[in-house]
Order: structure tokens, then C-alpha cells, then sequence
């Protein structure tokens, strides 16, 4: 088992150096024991607490177009989006957590409903959140089996509009961004380093709002997107010290290109 997952991950590492890697992060299955003490709480104390911190990349994200007008193209050429945000997480028995994440992300947006227009949106940095929960399910020795909920909100206005290269003014246009997520992964703890890999099931929902500089494309001054692939996969890898503090590292590939790197100090 160890040695496949040694594999796994060295191959992985191996795609990741020659190519953009691809929903939300999910994280290490073993969060709730990581790490297995905290600075000031017993190692047996029944309630834990964390806070942490997570920078996000999403290289791209595979969306299409929903809009009734069958003459638009429906994928969305380049979605990419980058956040940092602070998080607090409360535990009970090394077993299950809740958690909130609160702090900031931007995102490009590319974007060609007809061969000859190209539309590229980008939005400003704008308040973010998650909110979720995650569990382990079930182990056997240092292999563990968890899943991980949660829900993400974005809504930042338009900071700048380009058609074919040019700027127009957004005329008071936002970007209303909505998603959930549950993943369900393996993890195997090797002394301090816990590799892990699991698939993931996301909705998306992103709506453009009062284009009104665009309205010869959009007669109804919006158009709604929404993930084109539900299924993904993650794979990554955590180092979990004996006290108070673990480093997870992360990668997402089919639904989304996206990498991620969190910290939690454990209290």
C-alpha cells in the first residue's frame, strides 16, 4: 500500500512539473487528527481548535454557458482565479471539524460567444467565503477514509471590461459566484508525511449581472455559467508534526487546473 502510494504521488509531482494542474480544495482526509497534539490542549482533549491559513490558484476551470440563445458558443475559453483566506476550525475527538474560511480572491474570465467577439472580464478583489465540515469515515492502522463538505460564495463587481482587446466600462456590472462541494479521499500516514488522493462532486453556479455595455450580445444584460465536468479528482500531500502545526499541499485535475497550499497551528 505504501509503496503504491509513493507511486502515485511520484508520478504526480512528475505531471505537475510539465503541465498546468486542475473546484474547490478539498484537503488532507486526516485533517482532524493533524496534528495529533496542540500548543496548549491536552493530546486526549475532546474539543480542538485551529486557525490557518490557505492560498488558492485556480489555473482553469472548465466552464460552460447557459444561455438560451443557441448561437453562442457555450465553453468559456480561460477561467482563472486566485485567493488568500484565513481560517478557524473546531474539532471534537479528532474525528470530525467544522469549519469557516474568510479572506479574498480576483478572477479572469475569457470568454468568445461568436467566432469574431472575445470578451475578457476581470473582476476586483473581493470578499470570499466557505463555510464546511469534513469527517473521518473509517481507518485501518494508518490508512484512513474521509469526506469533506462544503460551500463556497463570491460576488465582486466588474473591474474591467475588454471587447476585442479594447476597454469599455462595465457600467456597474458583477459577478455573482456560487458553489458546493463533497470529496471523499484516502489517506496513508508515513511517520509524519500523509499522502492522499480522492474524487470530488461540485456544483457550480456563476451568473454576470447588468451588462449593459453588452447588451447587443446579451439581450437580457446577463448570462449564467455552470461547471461542465461535476466529477473531479484531487490528490496531495500533508506534513503533520508531532505538535501544533501541519502543512498540506494540493493539486486538482479534470473539472479544474488549480493547486493549493494550506497551514493550520493547532491550539
Amino acid at each position: 500500500m505504501r509503496n503504491c502510494l509513493r507511486n502515485v504521488f511520484i508520478f504526480a509531482a512528475s505531471l505537475i512539473s510539465i503541465c498546468r494542474v486542475e473546484a474547490l480544495y478539498n484537503g488532507n482526509p486526516s485533517f482532524p487528527m493533524m496534528p495529533e497534539r496542540g500548543l496548549f490542549f491536552k493530546k486526549d482533549a475532546w474539543i480542538t481548535i485551529k486557525a490557518g491559513y490557505e492560498w488558492d490558484d485556480v489555473f482553469d476551470r472548465n466552464l460552460t454557458v447557459h444561455e438560451r440563445r443557441s448561437r453562442l458558443k457555450r465553453k468559456v475559453k480561460d477561467y482563472a482565479a486566485m485567493g488568500n483566506f484565513g481560517s478557524i476550525t473546531l474539532g471534537c475527538n479528532d474525528r470530525v471539524e467544522v469549519y469557516g474560511l474568510f479572506g479574498a480572491e480576483e478572477a479572469d474570465i475569457h470568454y468568445r460567444p461568436y467566432s469574431d467577439v472575445r470578451l475578457k472580464f476581470k473582476t476586483d478583489q473581493h470578499f470570499a467565503w466557505t463555510v464546511g465540515g469534513r469527517a473521518i469515515l473509517a481507518y485501518w492502522g494508518d490508512t484512513q477514509l474521509g469526506i469533506d463538505a462544503k460551500y463556497f460564495q463570491f460576488d465582486p463587481r466588474i473591474h474591467s471590461l475588454k471587447l476585442n482587446g479594447k476597454s469599455i466600462g462595465p457600467e456597474g456590472a458583477f459577478y455573482d459566484y456560487r458553489e458546493w462541494q463533497v470529496g471523499l479521499g484516502v489517506s496513508q500516514r508515513i511517520k509524519l508525511f500523509i499522502p492522499y488522493i480522492g474524487l470530488k462532486y461540485s456544483d457550480v453556479r456563476a451568473k454576470f449581472h447588468h451588462l449593459k455595455a453588452l447588451s447587443w450580445i446579451f439581450p437580457e444584460k446577463h448570462f449564467t455559467m455552470k461547471n461542465k465536468h461535476p466529477i473531479g479528482i484531487f490528490l496531495g500531500a500533508g506534513l503533520s508534526f508531532d505538535r501544533g502545526l501541519n502543512i498540506n499541499f494540493e493539486a486538482r485535475f479534470y473539472d479544474e487546473t488549480a493547486i493549493t497550499a494550506s497551514t493550520d497551528i493547532r491550539f
